[in-house]
């Protein structure tokens, strides 16, 4: 499971230090979402954490535990994405490949706690159990959910 955070300033292209935090990682080609910022004109990265869902959906301040496993890491590289994790303002999305049914509902949990998007694939075979809006491309769907705090 892996979340997105939107900070400032930019994450050199090619740094993938933050995506390494002891879990898989995607081989997706991430070059138009890196450069997205640029060419709206803004400045800004996207810092990759994977963690626990159903241990974070219960934390008390679950952004504060998302920094805390950011930073166990025992790698110095990590550092730098941490301390800009730090700056941020919060999670722009919740973001799962292969999510199961039955950690659907926690992801979203987690995701309204940090008042972010919860975007997912599932393994394939089963329907999300969680309201959701589909967006399809190229043979793959994309599941977002999108509660809010209230």
């Amino acid at each position: 499971m892996t979340w997105s955070q939107s900070t400032s300033p930019s994450t050199p292209r090619g740094d993938t230090s933050a995506g390494e935090l002891g879990a898989d990682t995607d081989d997706a080609d991430t070059s138009d979402a890196q450069n997205a910022p640029a060419a709206a004109g803004r400045d800004g990265s996207l810092v990759v954490r994977h963690g626990d869902v159903l241990a974070l959906a219960g934390a008390a301040d679950p952004l504060t535990a998302v920094t805390e496993s950011a930073s166990a890491g025992s790698r110095t590289d990590t550092q730098g994405a941490v301390e800009r994790a730090e700056d941020a303002t919060g999670f722009d999305a919740v973001y799962a490949r292969r999510l199961p049914a039955e950690l659907q509902s926690a992801t979203a949990k987690l995701a309204r706690r940090l008042d972010a998007a919860c975007v997912f694939t599932t393994l394939g075979f089963e329907d999300p159990v969680v309201p959701v809006e589909r967006r399809s491309h190229s043979g793959t769907t994309v599941y977002v959910w999108r509660g809010r705090r209230g």
